[in-house]
This record gives C-alpha cells, structure tokens and sequence, in this order.
C-alpha cells in the first residue's frame, strides 16, 4: 500500500470507528465495522510484515489463521456473558509486557485486535438478539471521534507517511475501539470502587521497579534501551514493561553540571563563554582556546 491508498484506509477505518463512539443502534454498529474492518484490516497489514515472513510456509500460516479463529470464536462467547472482560484484557495487553527477548509490534498488536474484534461480533450479537445495549459515551464520544477523524486525516499531509500510519494502526483507532466497547458497559459500582486502587497497587509497584533499575543501573529486556542509557545524556527505565520511560534526567544532569563545574573551575559562573569541549593540554599549559582574547573568562586547564 502506498501512495492514495494508506490515507483512504485510514479515513475508511476512521470512520467506521467515529460512528461506533457515537451511535447506539445496531445497524449503525455494523456500518462502522465493516467500515473499520475494511480501512484498518489492509492498513495493519501493511505495517506488519507477519503476513510476508510466513508466505513461504503455507502451513503454518493456515494454522495460525485456524488458531486465530478459534481464538476470536472462544473470545466472543466469553465477552457475550462478561461484557466488562473487553476493557480489562485489552488493557493488559496494551501494557506490552514482553513475552521473549526481542519482542515484535505484531506479538502485542495480534493478540489486541483479536480481542477488540471479538467484542465488536459480542456487541453485533447481543444487538442482533434485540439486547441492544445503549452507548453511554455522550459527548465524550463526539469528542474522541473527532480526534480519531481528524488524527487520521493528517495522513493526508504528514511528511512521514509511515509513522502516522502505524501510530494511527497502533494506538488511535485501537483506542477508539476500546472506548466504543467500553461505552457500552452497564456501571459497575464494586468495579468502580476497586479500580482506582488496582491502578495505584500497579502504578506503585512499576515505579518501585523502575527505582530499583535506576539505583542498581539495570534494565530488562529491552537492549536498545540497553545502549541508549549507555551512551545517552540521562538514563530511562522500563519497569516491567518493554517502552521505557523518563527517569532520573534531572539527576543525571545535576551529576554532569557539577563534574564538569569541578573539571573547569575557573568557567563556574562565568555568563560570558560559551561551552568548550574538555581541555587536552598538558598540566599547567594554556588551554588553547580561540576566544582567549575576546573573552575575559579563561577556564583552566585540569
């Protein structure tokens, strides 16, 4: 895909998901996924290249696509009698824990669109049956469809075609999904009461790893994150997760600011020079620097 075709699947996905976040009515429910399937179907697939590895082996691609079946099959029913299991499996999905050493995007975003296709068939289902369950989103529906409207009509402008396209497969109209799905659950006040503190209990224990990672200067997994921290300005931490996230920036940057004050005592507090690399001359020579005479601050030589 390329050229007139990855903006017209993502406006085709955009719209189908747009009217998911703000009708409640089933004929209307199934207009969006189609129009979903038929715009975020070809543009995940040409973001991936799953389907290119194994088109040399037949065999094991029918099986995985027999295994997928089932799997989406399996789903259905389950999300059909727990509606509320949607939100809460795609979500620790959308935690990307790694599953191997060098995880792939198509591990974490394989499994999410099973399950958000398999609570759309659910959702059609129950619908179809006559329960239609209403869509609760209000306002905040009309909202988030036109954020997904507008994020996937920058495919027609952006300059990196590529990353909006995946970021647009990966992240907006997966989410939109989700809060379609999630739209349609009834309140649940002994969900509503525990949620808040499962979010803590988890949030308090990745920051408790990630501030182990950040004393001990260890990082799990992830190796280009590996040799980021190793040859970067400041270090990050990933936690139990594989994305890494900003920490200890200041601390590092505290640490460099006072070396390198304590390497070159006579630049500290001196507004008029401009930062110089380290000084290479031998103890007790001149440092050979071009603004010695216009500069009244000379730095000396460590």
């Amino acid at each position: 895909m390329d050229g007139i075709l990855i903006p017209a699947a993502g406006l085709c996905a955009a719209l189908g998901v747009a009217l998911l976040l703000v009708t409640g009515r089933t004929p209307l429910r199934v207009a969006g996924v189609v129009l979903a399937a038929a715009g975020g179907l070809p543009l995940a697939l040409s973001r991936t290249s799953l389907v290119d590895d194994l088109g040399d082996r037949p065999v094991v691609l029918g099986v995985g696509l027999v295994a997928g079946v089932v799997a989406i099959a399996v789903l259905t029913l389950m999300f059909g009698r727990w509606p509320w299991l949607v939100p809460v499996v795609a979500l620790v999905i959308g935690l990307r824990i790694p599953l191997q050493e060098h995880p792939s995007p198509a591990e974490h975003l394989v499994p999410l669109y099973a399950v958000l296709a398999a609570g759309l068939i659910a959702l059609l289902a129950r619908g179809l049956r006559g329960d239609e369950a209403p869509n609760r989103l209000g306002y905040v529906g009309w909202a988030l469809a036109a954020y997904v409207l507008i994020a996937s009509a920058s495919l027609l402008w952006t300059a990196d075609v590529d990353a909006t396209a995946y970021a647009l497969a990966a992240f907006t109209l997966p989410l939109g999904l989700l809060a379609a799905l999630t739209g349609t659950l009834p309140p649940a006040p002994p969900l509503t009461r525990a949620l808040p503190w499962v979010l803590i209990t988890g949030a308090v224990v990745l920051a408790l790893v990630a501030l182990w990672q950040v004393d001990q200067r260890e990082i799990f997994w992830n190796e280009k994150l590996m040799r980021t921290n190793a040859y970067g300005g400041f270090f990050r931490a990933n936690s139990l997760l594989f994305d890494p996230s900003l920490l200890d920036a200041s601390r590092r940057s505290r640490s460099s600011r006072s070396s390198a004050s304590s390497r070159s005592p006579g630049r500290a507090g001196c507004p008029c020079s401009p930062p110089r690399p380290p000084c290479r001359s031998s103890p007790g020579s001149p440092c050979p620097t071009r603004s010695r005479r216009s500069s009244p601050c000379r730095p000396a030589c460590s």
